[in-house]
């Protein structure tokens, strides 16, 4: 059986699930200001460029 921690248990065979968002370190910096700021900058440069052919 595996080990629960008692405050995750709230009668025998009745368990606390809780939902958690995990970002790795090194992807945290993607959801910064800095970043979302970049992503508009470079969404609005591609809504009045068009793609070229560059083979």
């Amino acid at each position: 059986m595996p080990f629960v921690p008692h405050d995750e248990e709230s009668e025998p065979g009745v368990w606390i699930v809780r939902i958690a968002t995990v970002i790795p370190d090194n992807e945290r910096w993607l959801h910064g200001a800095a970043a979302a700021a970049d992503l508009e900058t470079a969404i609005a440069w591609s809504a009045s460029h068009q793609p070229e052919d560059t083979t």
